[in-house]
């Protein structure tokens, strides 16, 4: 991720004592692993935060 979207949220975090997750990376692929999505968004989750388009990649 995009520094300018994680590391806001990191020391959010650490002055909220929020807890970060993170959507597994395929090791073979280097894809997001989306199929685990819906396990990690339970009913505490608050915010969803994604970059769209990798600013190196395009």
């Amino acid at each position: 991720e995009h520094h300018s979207n994680l590391v806001p949220w990191q020391l959010v975090a650490r002055s909220t004592g929020a807890r970060l997750r993170f959507i597994p990376l395929d090791p073979a692929t280097g894809g997001l692993r989306l199929n685990e999505l819906g396990s990690l968004m339970t009913p505490e989750v608050r915010l969803l935060g994604m970059t769209h388009v990798s600013n190196v990649l395009g």
